[in-house]
């Protein structure tokens, strides 16, 4: 996609050329009016969801439509919550699938990408590579990517829980070493985590505001030349910067950047209640991220859909992909009307 809007229905014109295609056309911003287009499959997409979307968007009473955010925020009905709730792509292909499946695309003049609604948690994990390949290697990919997000989630609150609150929870030899390692480390396992992960988080920004020529180099020297210089002046011990080298690394995993963002904030707070409770508190954060995840819904559907759902024809493009010949059916919520997509 690109930032002409004509030029982005074009491309989804052609790959759709069903005449039940519809694209609607709106105006939004009092002083920029920005072109805003609703494009959705009228014999296949859920017209609740749709007229919702549509009143939305109308509704939008602004000057000036000059970031993304500024449709996001409006469209977005559950908005306290750090995790995204709508989808975007660059890719006309990830949109036209979409559409098939019932879903509803917005496209907006001057922003190279496509939002995707309604939206769930495990389109945010799902990748178009996924699809290219065979399903088995697909289906192994998808695998690491949900095993990065629980390594990256609970991987520092877990080592400062065991080491400051439950050492008998580690092998004899693992806490030998580790207890070893902070002897002339002065500070906490929780300082050094925190700390550390902040550290992780400074060079991150740094490495983005700087060109690019050199923000990736820079990237790389101030993390090796910061924690080989930390290590060595006992500053932090070797175990917490391999524990957060691993965490930083399996965050990057996740295909879409706002869902790597809001588990990063995740990751500090999750720290943060491991260093006030240790594994208790670590497993209160656990019950409140999941109730929290199971009390979004987008539109009328379920965050967590299609893990809640009791049909299991929504469950064969989740942890893992099935092949393409079991995707019969679309999901109930989305499109009731018209859910077999092949026979």
């Amino acid at each position: 996609f690109i930032e002409s809007i004509r030029s982005n229905t074009a491309l989804i014109r052609r790959r759709i050329r069903s005449e039940y295609l519809v694209m609607e056309n709106h105006v939004v911003g009092k002083v920029s009016k920005t072109d805003v287009t609703i494009a959705y499959i009228s014999n296949i997409a859920n017209m609740e969801i749709v007229n919702r979307i549509r009143e939305n968007i109308t509704g939008i009473d602004i000057d000036n439509i000059s970031t993304p955010a500024f449709i996001e925020e409006f469209l977005v009905e559950n908005k306290k919550s750090i995790f995204p709730q709508i989808m975007y792509t660059e890719r006309p292909d990830r949109v036209s699938a979409n559409l098939s499946d019932g879903r509803v695309a917005i496209i907006v003049d001057n922003i190279p990408f496509v939002y995707l609604l309604p939206c769930q948690l495990p389109m945010l994990m799902q990748s178009p590579d996924d699809y290219a390949n065979h399903f088995l290697i697909g289906s192994f990919l998808r695998l690491i990517r949900y095993g990065s997000m629980i390594v990256t989630l609970f991987l520092p609150a877990f080592y400062i829980a065991a080491t400051t609150y439950q050492n008998q929870m580690l092998p004899v030899q693992l806490a030998l070493s580790i207890q070893q390692a902070k002897q002339n480390v002065p500070f906490s396992s929780a300082t050094e985590v925190l700390g550390l992960l902040i550290a992780f988080e400074i060079l991150i920004e740094a490495g983005l505001r700087l060109p690019k020529s050199v923000g990736t180099t820079m990237s790389i020297l101030g993390g090796l030349i910061i924690g080989q210089s930390a290590v060595e002046g006992n500053l932090i011990s070797p175990a917490v910067a391999v524990i957060v080298a691993l965490a930083g690394i399996a965050g990057f995993i996740m295909p879409n950047q706002d869902l790597s963002s809001g588990i990063r904030l995740t990751r500090f707070l999750l720290a943060i209640l491991a260093a006030i409770g240790g594994f208790f508190g670590l497993t209160a954060g656990l019950i409140i991220l999941i109730i929290h995840l199971c009390s979004l819904d987008s539109y009328g559907i379920s965050y967590m859909s299609p893990f809640v759902d009791v049909d299991r024809s929504n469950h064969k493009d989740t942890l893992v992909r099935f092949p393409i010949k079991y995707f019969r059916k679309r999901s109930q919520k989305i499109a009731p009307d018209n859910r077999i997509k092949q026979n």
